[in-house]
């Protein structure tokens, strides 16, 4: 069947553009099978010697819904294709869109970001959901040796680790819309940088150390309420290994906390500064937001964050995220308090 990944969206707002020019053929009397590549032939006459053709296939159901099927971009230059009568020929197999798929774990916030991105691309992807512990090894095996944490995307089988080399990987394979916008792209860069290297991983350390507090509060996080005793017990171990996975110890923790405002300013400075917080996201607006998205879970936090630009943008485009941790489960004094 030509539908055989995950649905993409509704093009009908695309297809209303005056820019967009659309060919219906007459519906279906009935279900047909299509094996094989896509071609495209369009004959183009155009003011100037330089431009991109965009072409898509899609199915159109009763209702009107059109969803696509398979697109392509070419880029077209003087002598590319060949024509009569000032036209040209743009013929293109390259109709296919990648296979896309997209190794992760429910609960990563790093995997959140490099979904949205696939999602605001417009892009249909398979994801894949690791079992945590063994999603190491396994994703060693994908992507390398010393490639063990999620995210990963496949792209027709070339392996692209971590959330900043998927959403650069995404913007080399579908440049509209952007992720990196031309007037502040560098800035964004930048942003985003600072998110991976210097935000992200509070994303890990803050909830599993407030967990070693409240240890019931994982089931929430599953989708389920607070644990019960067996659970609870269960939640003790795995959280004790957490620690040890990600380097975690009561002094870091402290520390981690006391820096907390520093970071929050900064989101607030980018945010005045045009980088995130826009109409649409960037990838810093991604980077940065799945992390506060996470910290907003652990009621310790909601003070330093709600009501500033990291929760306009964490909620903006993370609008769900499970699990709770209440208010109180970090030792008192180690929350700093709020000057502004």
């Amino acid at each position: 069947m030509l539908l055989t990944r995950e649905a993409v969206l509704d093009n009908r707002g695309l297809e209303a553009r005056p820019d967009v020019l659309t060919f219906d053929t007459q519906p279906l009397a009935e279900t047909q099978e299509a094996i094989g590549p896509v071609w495209a032939a369009l004959w183009i006459r155009a003011d100037s010697e330089y431009f991109d053709l965009f072409a898509r296939v899609c199915d159109v159901d009763p209702q009107g819904v059109s969803l696509n099927i398979c697109d392509a971009l070419v880029s077209v230059a003087p002598g590319e294709f060949a024509g009569a009568a000032g036209a040209s020929r743009v013929e293109s197999a390259a109709m296919a869109t990648p296979e896309l798929i997209l190794h992760a774990l429910a609960p990563s916030h790093p995997c959140l970001a490099a979904a949205a991105a696939l999602q605001y691309k417009d892009l249909s992807y398979e994801r894949v959901d690791l079992v945590p512990g063994s999603h190491v090894e396994e994703m060693q095996r994908i992507y390398g040796e010393g490639h063990g944490t999620v995210p990963g995307l496949l792209v027709d089988g070339e392996p692209v680790h971590g959330s900043r080399a998927i959403m650069a990987r995404l913007e080399q394979l579908a440049p509209d819309p952007s992720l990196f916008p031309a007037p502040i792209a560098d800035a964004v860069r930048e942003a985003e940088r600072w998110g991976d290297e210097e935000l992200q991983d509070l994303g890990r350390r803050l909830p599993w150390g407030a967990l070693h507090f409240r240890p019931e509060a994982m089931g929430t996080f599953g989708g389920s309420g607070l644990l019960d005793g067996p659970g609870t017990d269960f939640a003790i171990s795995y959280v004790h290994s957490s620690w040890r996975y990600h380097g975690i110890t009561a002094a870091r923790l402290h520390d981690d906390l006391a820096g907390l405002p520093v970071k929050l300013d900064r989101i607030d400075q980018l945010a005045q500064h045009g980088v995130i917080g826009g109409e649409t996201p960037t990838a810093a607006d991604l980077q940065i937001g799945s992390t506060i998205r996470l910290l907003l879970t652990l009621g310790d936090l909601r003070e330093l964050i709600e009501g500033r630009p990291g929760e306009h943008v964490a909620r903006r485009w993370f609008a769900d995220y499970p699990g709770g941790v209440p208010a109180g489960a970090f030792p008192a004094g180690w929350v700093p308090t709020r000057t502004a």
